[in-house]
């Protein structure tokens, strides 16, 4: 784990040394408070009538793990009884560990994260508002909170506001099993998230509260509990504690935490850590786990070769294997990062690099690891178990490997959050009405209606001369075009309590957007400045060199002057007066009424989606999303 604030390429160096080690303990009534942990550990089959003081005395050793049902046991030994069995072991004490513990380095890195983390404290209060709007959230019916703002880029890339924004459940009931340093169990993002007191589990301590413990790693589960909270919402986390705050913890307390998630009932279940060691007592665990039904989502490691650490180095092999899902991380340029461990047993990859998220005393941190990687994959899975069918539940990585985006020159996908929910055949579309100048739709506003359809919309299009405004009824979202006349639409959508985003400049004034002399075109642009980079409708992106290229070739770009109200967040590139993409809020003060909905300004003309760039692109997908969402 990485919260450190430092240049990339100083940071890179830094993971690329990385390695990491796992942890886990016994499931058998203990005292409370510390005890030695066994030396070794093994795996052991056992048939259905097996005893369990019989297979102890058997082989000399203590169970931690006993499932004559399941057909394995799992015992622990001292040195002197481990050097003995006939039994094939494995060392236990501090056998694994976060992937981004014991980097070299590691004590200036530690000393330069205490100033940066002091730093950023001052975030705290809007971070713990961010967490409040989460809980007024009725559903979905209303707005969404807006994701934290250093996460926009990295969020929109895999698709999750635009996921976010089809889901209907965001994870409601799911329960996540976050195994880990444990979590700051007070932070605001958690209140009302958490599994009841008595589920939870300390098995460093041996005891019921998992709040992280001050040291290298402090804060290193809070935010990976966080970020799982940030892609599902409504999903409810499950603390337990494996690791010591230095990042390393035992075999026989991993395997012990997977089996209490499992009595608790978890759904999926994070392992942000990992071994190099094969060790057969936690495949075992993994195994029993999959074959519950059970997702684990596991981090792959950042040494940044091919040495993909274990457990997620079984996703391809193990019993079950599709429930056990390896996870690596990219940039926000779409690339592998350079400390991603990677290899034929690497599935997925998602967001790994100056992740935002929930940091203890209250705070919030940027975080950077396969660490956090993973637990965003398993709010996927939340939210994807929350939407599916029973039926379905066994068929998320399908539905992954079905709709991730390939990374270049790599074998391995994205996930893609919008995609991955519209592979349920469950799954219920939002309604989109495209009010156009014909229904033959000319070839920008066919890209623009195959554009919002793979972003999970049914599409009703009309003609601009036939519309009325009860074709808004029961619609998500209305979008009008520039291929209209003005004059055919006129005030028809004005004071509809739906979304609107419309494209068309002489609209803006019909619908209270701008005034009547307050719209425009100018011809040939290719660029747009940004001026608002942290509000949602900038889709995380900034100007380079002062701007930001939106169309491939020269075309009219519609842009109006709204009122003080609206959020304004581009303009024409050489004109700040001419806003190119503008909002307002649900009851914000339009120039002559207040919006009955949001209402968004965009600076396509006729055929300017014939042209969008990537960026361009990622603008439009944010004003729709937005506009349906507030996020």
């Amino acid at each position: 784990m990485n919260y450190v604030m430092q240049s990339p390429l100083k940071l890179f160096a830094l993971l690329i040394a990385l390695t990491f080690a796992l942890a886990a303990c016994s499931t058998t009534a203990t005292p409370q408070g510390k005890e030695t942990a066994p030396y070794y550990v093994a795996s052991v089959d056992i048939d259905s009538n097996a005893n369990q003081a019989e297979i102890e005395k058997m082989y000399g050793g203590q169970a931690v793990i006993f499932k004559p049902e399941a057909g394995f046991a799992i015992l622990g030994f001292s040195k002197e009884a481990g050097e003995l069995t006939t039994l094939s072991t494995d060392l236990n004490q501090n056998a694994l560990s976060s992937p981004e513990a014991h980097a070299l380095g590691n004590s200036a890195w530690a000393s330069g994260y205490s100033v940066w983390a002091s730093g950023y404290s001052v975030w705290a209060s809007g971070y713990s508002a961010w967490a409040s709007g989460l809980l007024a959230w009725n559903g979905g019916t209303a707005s969404l909170p807006e994701l934290p703002a250093g996460n926009r880029l990295a969020f929109n890339l895999m698709k999750l506001p635009q996921g976010q924004a089809i889901a209907r459940n965001f994870g409601d009931g799911v329960k996540v099993a976050v195994i880990d340093t444990g979590i700051d169990l007070n932070h605001p993002l958690f209140s009302g998230r958490l599994a009841p007191s008595n589920e939870w589990k300390d098995f460093v301590d041996n005891d019921t509260s998992p709040q992280e413990v001050t040291g290298t790693y402090y804060g290193h589960g809070t935010g990976a509990a966080g970020l799982v909270v940030q892609v599902a919402p409504k999903a409810i986390i499950l603390p337990i504690r494996v690791l010591n705050s230095d990042g390393s913890g035992d075999v026989d307390k991993i395997v012990s935490a997977i089996d209490w998630a499992i009595q608790k009932g978890a759904k999926v279940i994070n392992l942000s850590l990992g071994t190099t060691t094969n060790v057969a007592a936690l495949q075992s665990m993994v195994n029993y786990a999959t074959s519950q039904g059970i997702y684990i989502t596991a981090s792959s490691g950042n040494t940044g070769d091919s040495n993909v650490t274990y457990p997620a180095a079984w996703a391809k092999s193990g019993s079950n294997s599709k429930y056990l899902l390896s996870v690596g991380s990219i940039s926000d340029a779409f690339l592998l990062s350079i400390f991603s461990c990677s290899g034929n047993s690497l599935e997925f990859v998602a967001p790994g690099e100056l992740i935002t998220s929930a940091y203890p005393d209250n705070r919030v941190a940027q975080f950077t690891g396969t660490s956090f990687a993973a637990p965003i994959v398993a709010g996927t899975i939340a939210l994807g178990l929350s939407d599916v069918s029973n039926s379905n539940k066994g068929n998320l990585e399908a539905y992954l490997n079905a709709s991730n985006t390939p990374i270049p020159f790599t074998n391995y996908g994205l996930v893609n959050v919008a995609g991955f929910l519209q592979q349920s055949p469950t799954f219920q579309a939002r309604q989109a009405l495209l009010v156009a100048g014909s229904t033959s739709l000319n070839s920008a506003d066919s890209a623009i209606k195959s554009r919002l359809e793979g972003l999970g919309y049914a599409i009703t299009v009309k003609d601009a001369k036939k519309t009325s405004s009860s074709d808004a009824n029961g619609k998500n979202l209305v979008l009008i075009s520039s291929t209209i006349s003005s004059s055919s639409v006129g005030t028809t959508f004005r004071d509809v309590s739906v979304p609107v985003l419309v494209w068309e400049q002489y609209l803006f004034d019909d619908m209270e957007m701008t005034s009547s002399s307050g719209n425009g075109t100018d011809a040939g642009e290719t660029k747009v400045s940004i001026v608002d980079s942290n509000h949602p409708l900038a889709a995380g992106l900034s100007n380079l060199f002062g701007s930001l290229t939106v169309f491939s070739s020269s075309d009219d770009m519609t842009y109006g002057e709204p009122s003080s109200s609206a959020s304004k967040i581009a303009t024409i590139y050489d004109n700040s007066s001419r806003a190119t993409i503008f909002g307002y809020d649900t009851g914000a003060q339009m120039v002559g009424m207040v919006a009955p909905s949001r209402r968004v300004g965009f600076y396509l003309n006729n055929d300017g989606a014939s042209k969008l760039t990537l960026a361009g692109w990622q603008l439009f997908e944010a004003a729709i999303t937005w506009a349906v969402t507030g996020n």
